[in-house]
């Protein structure tokens, strides 16, 4: 920085002495122009040249065009040697000043303690440093295009957008390798947009502005900021987070392992899976991380879910889907959502709980232990050697709450 100063300053002087000079010799020439160029002084060179050329008036033009010319020449040689020795003699002055005060500023601060620190040159320093700061990031004039025009930030990024086309180039001959590179690029300046909002801890309704403005970086760094700081506020703000990120599958699935707090009933989570589409990746790294409390509470949640685009392409969500409901005990409403597509009730409960272990059964809500059919289907294969003999009852029994176990007696079923 200080070799970049000391040239600024050195040009600066340049001209600044240059002008009066150039402009001083410019008059003398212009005047000694004016002179020799008159009437009386053209006819008597032309006559002196006639005596010894066949051109005189061509003669004539040259003598009276080359002595103007030669003082112009002057003045160029002379103005600009002298503004260059004047350049250096203020820049040496500046330079002997700047240290002398810093000598008187240490040695007043030493008495006191610490270094002496004027408050107008702390001003001054503070005030270039944000003008620096704007002018790299294209705001020296407001957020508008001339702004951004003259920033340092535009023109480093469209070198990098450059480099990183023909860095493409010379791997692979064709647009893909164009986008990875590209996208590559993108995904860094994303992530260093991210890094300075949260540095810089930015506002919840900051980000949310940069949401759902036009530029494409400030967006997605909003997105995964939001998430980062679990700031997602309900699940509107998740699905503009999604549709922000969902060209890119790493920081989709970033987002959505950090936001699902903000989905609290179905209605939410089925909103943000159909936002997915067909990427059942996103939407099971979903399933996994959603709040219990955004699971279905009955078929008709459950059959909401199914229907999204992401559950008809890949059926393992649909299997991830109903591990969970079973795991929180809600395996009832696999029951009821199966009947409601023609199957009986025997059918589901032997598809569906014959095979659990006994301590999963129990675990069970009371949606299922107090549910008349399921009463009836255990009474139907109670017999030696069907799924509820006598021996598996009694492990279910052994693992089932007071609750529960009052329903199983209340109904019969007491081993």
């Amino acid at each position: 920085m200080k070799t970049y100063g000391k040239k600024w300053w050195d040009n600066f002087i340049n001209y600044v002495i240059f002008g009066p000079i150039a402009m001083f010799m410019l008059v003398v020439a212009t005047n000694l122009f004016g002179a020799i160029s008159g009437p009386t002084q053209a006819d008597q060179l032309t006559q002196t040249a006639s005596s010894t050329s066949q051109e005189p008036s061509f003669i004539a033009a040259m003598v009276l065009f080359s002595i103007p010319i030669v003082i112009l020449w002057m003045v160029i040689g002379m103005a600009k040697s002298y503004s260059i020795a004047g350049a250096a003699i203020a820049t040496g002055y500046g330079q002997g000043f700047a240290k002398w005060t810093k000598k008187k500023g240490v040695s007043m601060g030493r008495g006191a303690g610490r270094a002496a620190v004027s408050p107008v040159t702390t001003r001054a320093r503070s005030f270039g440093q944000g003008v620096k700061k704007r002018t790299y990031e294209g705001k020296l004039f407001g957020d508008n295009k001339a702004s951004k025009l003259v920033s340092g930030k535009y023109w480093k990024e469209r070198g990098e957008n450059v480099e990183a086309k023909y860095k493409s180039y010379g791997a692979k001959f064709d647009k893909s390798g164009v986008d990875g590179e590209m996208q590559k690029l993108q995904r860094k300046r994303i992530y260093e947009l991210a890094e300075e909002n949260k540095k810089n801890n930015v506002s919840h309704d900051a980000l949310v502005k940069d949401l759902d403005g036009g530029d494409i970086i400030k967006k997605k760094a909003a997105a995964l900021t939001l998430a980062n700081k679990d700031e997602i506020q309900n699940s509107g703000e998740f699905k503009k987070g999604l549709n922000a990120l969902a060209d890119d599958s790493e920081l989709k699935n970033q987002f959505v392992k950090k936001g699902t707090k903000s989905l609290q009933s179905v209605d939410d989570l089925s909103d943000a899976i159909k936002a997915l589409g067909a990427d059942s990746k996103s939407a099971g790294q979903l399933l996994k991380d959603v709040n219990v409390g955004a699971l279905p509470k009955d078929a008709a949640g459950y059959s909401q879910l199914l229907a999204s685009e992401a559950f008809t392409t890949n059926p393992g969500l649909e299997k991830q889907l109903n591990s969970l409901l079973k795991k929180e005990g809600d395996v009832q409403i696999l029951v009821d959502y199966k009947v409601s597509k023609g199957a009986t009730h025997q059918d589901a409960y032997m598809d569906l709980v014959a095979d659990m272990r006994p301590e999963d059964l129990a675990k069970q809500g009371d949606s299922l232990h107090s549910n008349a059919e399921f009463v009836q289907f255990v009474f139907d294969n109670s017999d030696p050697g069907q799924v509820f003999n006598e021996t598996h009852r009694k492990e279910i029994f052994g693992e089932l709450s007071g609750k529960k176990k009052a329903a199983w007696v209340n109904n019969g079923i007491n081993p």
